[in-house]
């Protein structure tokens, strides 16, 4: 999201690069702020709903910034935003969770692989789209995306082989290897 940040805030928001770099930062609060409380809500409340929070969230800031008109609205939605990528922490965890072990690696590389191809791909929409001045309608995207992915993480999430990974804590306990063992 960052890659379209800048040129949002000098050709919609027309704000300095000062400006630019509070509102950057004011993501990474969010996402400080965010880190500390999303495990702690995640044992509460369940992995589920905070992911489906995350996601809601997620989407609801992108939608409220394409359509921001000053400086203080975009600081109070970027940290927003920051706060709610911490959960994809959640769905990472899970994956690990539900994985055997031996795949552990693979996981993780999926996930870095996912995470850059969608920054590519965000780099690429910004370069082809400079000086179009259709930034704005640029947020519009990952907002729908979020959004589309509520549905399919609350599909997913249905799943016997996935649901006990995204309970509660205190009645999630099984490890990894008891599930893959169960489900051959």
């Amino acid at each position: 999201m960052n890659a379209m940040l800048a040129p949002f805030v000098r050709e919609e928001l027309h704000l300095s690069a000062a400006a630019f770099g509070k509102i950057d930062a004011v993501y990474a609060v969010g996402a400080i702020v965010g880190g500390f409380f999303v495990v702690r809500l995640a044992n509460r409340f369940g992995r589920r709903r905070v992911l489906l929070l995350g996601l809601g969230i997620a989407a609801a800031c992108l939608l409220a910034f394409s359509v921001c008109r000053g400086q203080v609205a975009a600081f109070a939605i970027y940290a927003g935003l920051g706060a709610s990528f911490q959960s994809s922490v959640i769905a990472f965890s899970t994956a690990q969770r539900a994985t055997d072990s031996a795949y552990q690696g693979r996981v993780s590389a999926s996930f870095n692989a996912i995470n850059g191809l969608a920054g590519l791909v965000v780099y690429v929409v910004v370069a082809a789209s400079a000086g179009h001045y259709l930034y704005r309608q640029l947020y519009l995207a990952p907002a729908s995306a979020f959004a589309l992915l509520i549905p399919v993480v609350l599909l997913a999430s249905r799943q016997r082989r996935i649901n006990p990974f995204l309970t509660p804590a205190s009645s999630a306990s099984m490890p990894a290897s008891s599930l893959s063992a169960s489900s051959n």
